[in-house]
């Protein structure tokens, strides 16, 4: 093993294959999340993030909105500093 972090997760997008519906969809199941069923949670494998779009919000804690190139935004709530040192300290131009 190298030691590397393992996730589970429930639905896996390349960067063109990300659909705005499918996240629309599954984020109107809100309300069967809860005791007996988990959030799921989306990976999107290979998706390069250029720091230009990505904006850090310092109110209460840090949130990070990430722009991908398709359109759709994702925000992280309750980020760290280290997550925000990520994406602002690169130096080939993508995180």
């Amino acid at each position: 093993m190298s030691g590397e972090a393992i996730y589970y997760v429930d639905y896996i997008y390349t960067p063109d294959k990300i659909n705005p519906n499918n996240i629309l969809d599954i984020a109107d199941l809100d309300d069967l999340w809860g005791k007996d069923m988990d959030e799921p949670f989306v990976a999107i494998k290979g998706l390069k993030i250029k720091p230009q779009d990505v904006t850090i919000y310092d109110k209460r804690g840090y949130t990070i909105k990430i722009n991908t190139p398709s359109g759709i935004s994702l925000l992280k709530f309750r980020a760290t500093e280290q997550d925000c040192e990520t994406f602002q300290t690169n130096n080939q131009g993508y995180i």
